[in-house]
């Protein structure tokens, strides 16, 4: 019994524009990329920076909040006579 091999061969209209395209894609992100890059490495130096502003934000909030606590509590035991230590 012998064997037979059959190719097939598809050809598409357009395909070195898509191909052109591709590679143009390709370029793209490429670039992209090395954006991101760019993006990252500022953010890297930005974000000690941003961290110790956060850190003083939720400190002061902390102290208002406890201020405020500390206020209504007064406030309440002027209203009841009663007294807070």
């Amino acid at each position: 019994m012998s064997t037979s091999q059959i190719g097939i061969k598809l050809s598409l209209d357009g395909a070195a524009s898509v191909t052109s395209g591709l590679a143009g894609v390709q370029n793209s992100l490429g670039s992209l990329a090395g954006r991101v890059e760019t993006v990252r490495s500022a953010l890297t130096g930005f974000a000690p920076a941003l961290a110790s502003a956060f850190t003083v934000g939720g400190l002061v909030a902390f102290v208002r909040n406890t201020t405020n606590a500390i206020d209504a509590m007064n406030d309440l035991a002027d209203a009841t006579g009663a007294s807070i230590e």
